[in-house]
């Protein structure tokens, strides 16, 4: 606990970017969820395949939010790094944060989208339907790692497929100390899980209740990554600080 009291408090020096960071994920969120709500409206029935045309409409949604979460996470998650680990880690500007690190969180989120997007998909085929737990499967494996590697990464200084266990080792070497911030991630998943049962999938009816708790639930996620992403760079540094110890001191 007493690594997200120190995430936390360090977050607090940071309440611009995380409220950038909020801000950005809801309005890209709620954009996306309109156009979900956009193509369910054109077909209701559920036991038809949605046409081409909106299969394409989904398809071009899903590439431009995943644009914008990516370099979402390249401009806000570099701020906070830099300000974490001044003067040592050296990112000079959001341009060369995005340069060095847009291709990380985009490919990342493009993986993980395309698991949801394939598994949402094959869920309308009546045949083959049961076969969608599989890649939501996996993209609730991918969403409990997604930010925690994505922050070691970062704080290696760059992405290449290359070195990506290079990058990663501090997670391995710290895994009893991040046990928490996987906990974190993992609780992020149940909530999108419940909530994803509880709350109305499209805007009729009581359109403003539905708006305001799809917001709400946005923030609070948003939020905690930017927790998570802290908390694991605070143990990627304390690694490189002391690489012999074991024991967090914050």
């Amino acid at each position: 606990m007493e690594l997200l009291k120190a995430a936390s408090q360090a977050l607090q020096r940071h309440a611009a970017n995380v409220a950038l960071y909020i801000g950005g994920n809801v309005s890209l969120s709620m954009a996306y969820i309109a156009v979900q709500v956009f193509l369910t409206q054109q077909n209701p029935d559920f036991d038809t395949a949605p046409t081409t045309a909106e299969r394409l409409i989904d398809v071009i949604a899903l590439l431009v939010a995943t644009v914008g979460w990516a370099l979402l996470q390249s401009v806000v998650f570099s701020r906070i790094g830099r300000e974490l680990d001044r003067p040592l880690w050296k990112v000079a500007d959001d341009r060369e944060a995005i340069r060095r690190f847009f291709p990380l969180w985009f490919e990342f989120n493009l993986v993980l989208n395309t698991l949801m997007w394939l598994g949402r998909t094959i869920a309308t085929y009546e045949s083959i339907k049961d076969a969608a737990a599989l890649p939501l499967l996996f993209s609730l494996g991918a969403l409990v790692v997604l930010v925690p590697f994505g922050a070691s990464i970062m704080f290696h200084g760059r992405f290449s497929w290359n070195t990506l266990g290079e990058s990663l080792a501090p997670l391995g070497r710290r895994l009893p100390q991040l046990a928490i911030v996987f906990a974190l991630t993992a609780f992020q998943v149940v909530i999108m899980l419940f909530l994803d049962r509880q709350l109305p999938e499209t805007f009729d009816g009581e359109f403003v209740q539905t708006v305001i708790y799809k917001v709400a639930i946005i923030s609070a996620l948003s939020w905690l990554d930017c927790m998570v992403f802290t908390a694991t760079w605070l143990v990627c540094k304390d690694d490189r600080d002391s690489p012999d110890e074991f024991d967090l001191d914050f």
